[in-house]
């Protein structure tokens, strides 16, 4: 009986060592099948990530080139910004330069008809010098232009005289021929 007994219990061990083989394998099987359907998620979601970063390699190299676009117009609006300040410099220093030589010659002129109103024209050539510096206006101070043929005509420009002598007394106020015109331009474009 003892051989019989052994034979069963080792029979019933095996049996129970298949069972427990059995469990395992159905897990193994079903935690594969889990895996399969995970990595398909996986490739899928790798290939989607491939996609994204070939998109943003292209997005990155239009931005790049599209910076390198914009810096080089950028550059060449700097470029032109830089000529033109240089030229307004220039103008700048023409124009202070033109200005200090023009108020030079406006005080060597008033010095001069000091001198020769001073001297009573002593000289035949200063007296028609003379008779030019001593006109009606009232002397200004500071730097004026005048404009000869404006002091020297009588009967206007273009019908300007006529809108001007319509009992305005802005009229004293002009000293060239120009200024009359613009305020005779403006005037028109107000009626």
């Amino acid at each position: 009986m003892d051989g019989a007994l052994i034979g069963m219990i080792l029979d019933g061990i095996v049996l129970l060592f298949l069972a427990v083989t059995i469990f395992f394998s159905v897990r193994l099987s079903s935690n594969m099948a889990a895996f399969r359907s995970s990595r398909k998620e996986l490739d899928k979601l790798v290939q989607d990530l491939s996609r994204n970063i070939d998109r943003a390699e292209a997005a990155i190299a239009g931005m790049k080139s599209a910076s390198r676009e914009a810096g080089a117009e950028l550059q060449e609006r700097m470029n032109k910004a830089r000529i033109q300040a240089d030229e307004l410099n220039i103008m700048t220093e023409a124009g202070d330069n033109l200005a200090a030589r023009l108020e030079r010659l406006a005080d060597r002129g008033r010095d001069t008809a000091a001198r020769i109103d001073t001297s009573g024209a002593a000289s035949p050539g200063l007296g028609a010098v003379a008779a030019s510096v001593k006109r009606k206006e009232p002397a200004i101070a500071g730097f004026n232009i005048r404009d000869r043929e404006f002091e020297d005509d009588d009967a206007g420009v273009d019908g300007v005289e006529d809108d001007l002598s319509s009992g305005d007394d802005d009229a004293d106020l002009f000293h060239s021929k120009a200024e009359r015109e613009l305020f005779a331009a403006i005037n028109k474009g107000r009626r």
